[in-house]
C-alpha cells in the first residue's frame, strides 16, 4: 500500500487510478499470452493439435535443406 500510495502521489492520480493501469499493463503484456496458452490447451483437448513426431520430422527436413544449402555455397 505504501509504494501504491507514493505512485499515486507522484502521478498526482488516486490509488484507483494506479491499480487500474496496473491492472490494464498487466493484461495487455501477460494477460494476452494467459489466454493464447488456454486457447491452445483447449485445441489439443479436442484433438486439434499437431502431433509431436509430425513437427519434428518437418523440423528434420528443413535443417537437411539449410544445410545442404551450406554445402553447396
Amino acid at each position: 500500500m505504501e509504494a501504491l500510495d507514493k505512485v499515486a502521489a507522484a502521478t498526482e492520480r488516486n490509488r484507483s487510478w494506479v491499480i487500474a493501469r496496473a491492472v490494464k499493463e498487466y493484461l495487455q503484456n501477460e494477460g494476452d499470452e494467459i489466454i493464447e496458452t488456454a486457447e491452445g490447451v483447449a485445441a489439443l483437448a479436442r484433438g486439434e493439435g499437431v502431433p509431436f513426431a509430425v513437427v519434428m520430422a518437418e523440423a528434420d527436413l528443413i535443417i537437411e535443406k539449410e544445410n545442404g544449402k551450406r554445402k553447396t555455397r
